[in-house]
């Protein structure tokens, strides 16, 4: 298999990963942050909440960005120029 080609595929799963994380949070603990409503209509502790929330999801976004492109980095060099 093809650098180029592993690469992708671990871009695609990493993205993938990351994103179905979030999903199960979402699913699992949304009513927490008032998931489904208006934002007018959130209590002080739900708005609290959502806020944690989001800040927890752009943490595990950018993780999981730099952990993908160390591991394409990893691969490629691993590969060279197979």
């Amino acid at each position: 298999m093809k650098k180029d080609r592993v690469a992708e595929i671990i871009n695609k799963r990493m993205l993938t990963t990351g994103v179905g994380i979030l999903q199960l949070l979402e699913d699992n603990f949304g009513d927490l942050w008032g998931e489904t409503k208006e934002e007018t209509e959130l209590t002080d502790e739900e708005k609290r909440l959502d806020q944690l929330y989001n800040k927890v999801r752009s943490q595990i976004l950018d993780h999981t960005h730099i952990q993908r492109s160390k591991l394409i980095k990893e691969v490629k060099d691993h590969y060279g120029d197979k």
